[in-house]
């Protein structure tokens, strides 16, 4: 399953209580600042831009799945 199919279930299924663009920007910007470069083995940190990108990316990333983990937790 691609992210691109993640973001669209939990954009329908509203995760977590957020609003539908705000998935869609979180889980964009993680797919294009942290998953595709890493996974083409592009250069995530060739500039100090890119390199704040993909540090907020991989954040991003660290909030879902802690939020997630509370949630299936009931805490």
């Amino acid at each position: 399953m691609d992210i691109c199919d993640k973001r669209e279930i939990a954009r329908r299924l509203e995760i977590l209580g957020k609003s539908g663009s705000s998935i869609d920007g979180s889980m964009k910007d993680i797919e294009k600042n942290l998953r595709n470069t890493i996974a083409h083995g592009g250069e995530y940190a060739i500039s100090k831009e890119a390199a704040v990108k993909t540090v907020s990316a991989a954040r991003a990333t660290r909030d879902w799945i802690m939020d997630l983990r509370r949630r299936l937790s009931g805490t």
